[in-house]
């Protein structure tokens, strides 16, 4: 992702996850008279989302406020809206959410079933 960032010629790089969220409810389309003009059946949406993991050039220090309350939203919006380069890194391997509920359990799961790929000094749960 560093790499990419420095080809890229960016002030800053997101690590981008593409995730497809089920919607559980009948999605309607309509247009702005009220007639209908879709009806998608508990859909599947792709979404681009960040995954929390960004490469920033040390220029980016300028944009932060000194004693004011900016996160990281606030810091991306600012350098969009300031022209600067900001990159995206797409990732196509495995990543999980580990602040959400599900993608928390299924990381515990993922690590109790395979954990000789995360601790690999370690044989059939004993430690060497």
């Amino acid at each position: 992702m560093v790499r990419f960032h420095q080809e890229q010629n960016a002030l800053t790089t997101l690590g981008l996850y593409r995730k497809s969220l089920q919607i559980d409810l009948s999605v309607i389309e309509k247009n702005n008279s009220g007639q209908i003009t879709g009806y998608l059946e508990k859909p599947t949406i792709a979404y681009d989302v960040s995954m929390g993991i960004y490469v920033f050039e040390p220029a980016v220090l300028k944009y932060i406020p000194e004693n004011k309350s900016f996160d990281l939203p606030d810091l991306v919006r600012l350098l969009i809206s300031q022209g600067e380069r900001v990159a995206d890194y797409q990732f196509d391997g495995e990543w999980l959410d580990i602040g959400r509920k599900d993608d928390y359990s299924q990381a515990v799961e993922l690590f109790n079933d395979k954990r000789s790929l995360f601790l690999p000094d370690q044989q059939q749960g004993q430690p060497k």
